[in-house]
């Protein structure tokens, strides 16, 4: 078998970058409009749409978009010739379906941290309570009020980065079977468990600032960016050392291998990806915040005819 050479096209990666960055934030600033839903009591299924459309900007655009266009950045060549790849539509959408469960469930599992819906007055005087007990040295240690404040109880958070890092794994590695061209493909496990532990460690710190840092600091918009920053990290990190788990040989035998259904050319992968991923993330910010103003109208007009309920009651006596 003879081994395939391979290249890295800057120009994609960037624009998977770029992707990642899109859904990175777009979800980062649903995140608060769902928190902000929560508190005034929205429907229960209004919420979970929420939250669905959270976990299908993040699973959908973060991640499968961007791992579909980054690994498009990696041209493979053979005898100074270009390799032909195709995708095989089927696992596509198998991995597709597979990150949004995950990260729904992630996401899900991260709003039951105790401290994410409550107002930071409340948030302060939980810490008060868990602080109570602890002697006047210790509380006069920045340090330790620090651990409270931001350690305080975060397992939900921790259990849900880790689902929502498992998830992008599992895209990941479905995507790389959905390749299919004149090449048989080796791997190296090492690599692929710290790809893991990169997406893992990663999702757990993005959701640290998603849902206990801007629970504290919702007006802070560079803890938003830092929060789309850190997951743009998670999913690119993730990716390209997953990409590099993998080496290439030519056998002209495996581009006939059994495949789900329709595939599609490694082009026309990156142009739907990029074009639905943009897509994708403007329709849904614009639904709900359509949904917001509507709600803000309402809320308004319900403060403006109480305003005029108390003037004609003042004028009366």
């Amino acid at each position: 078998m003879v081994s395939i050479e391979e290249e890295l096209n800057t120009g994609i990666l960037f624009v998977a970058i770029g992707v990642a960055f899109i859904g990175s934030y777009t979800a980062a600033s649903l995140s608060e409009l769902f928190r902000v839903n929560c508190k005034h009591q929205f429907s229960t299924a209004k919420l979970y749409t929420y939250l669905l459309a959270i976990a299908i900007v993040i699973a959908c655009v973060s991640s499968w978009c961007v791992l579909l266009v980054g690994m498009n950045s990696l041209v493979l060549k053979f005898d100074g010739r270009v390799v032909s790849v195709r995708y095989d539509i089927g696992v596509l959408l198998i991995a597709l379906i597979c990150g949004v469960l995950m990260t729904f469930m992630g996401l899900f599992v991260a709003t039951m941290d105790k401290l994410y819906l409550k107002e930071r007055n409340e948030i302060v005087t939980t810490l008060m309570k868990t602080c109570a007990s602890m002697t006047i040295g210790r509380l006069q240690n920045k340090w330790v009020l620090w651990q409270v404040i931001m350690l305080h109880n975060t397992k939900h958070i921790v259990m849900g980065g880790l689902l929502t890092g498992a998830g992008t794994c599992v895209v990941h590695y479905l995507l790389m079977t959905a390749r299919i061209g004149p090449f048989s493909v080796s791997y190296n496990y090492g690599v692929i468990v710290g790809s893991v532990v990169v997406s893992c460690l990663s999702s757990v710190l993005a959701f640290w600032v998603l849902f206990r840092l801007l629970a504290l600091h919702p007006h802070k918009e560079d803890y938003r960016l830092a929060s789309a920053v850190i997951m743009t990290i998670s999913s690119c990190g993730m990716h390209y050392t997953g990409m590099s788990s993998a080496s290439y040989t030519f056998s002209a035998s495996s581009s006939s291998r059994h495949v789900t259904g329709a595939t599609m050319s490694s082009s026309s992968a990156v142009i739907g990806a990029v074009a639905g991923g943009i897509l994708l993330s403007w329709i849904i910010v614009m639904s709900i915040f359509s949904s917001m103003r509507d709600w803000h109208y309402k809320l308004t007009s319900s403060l403006r005819a109480s305003k005029k309920t108390v003037e004609s009651m003042i004028r009366d006596e």
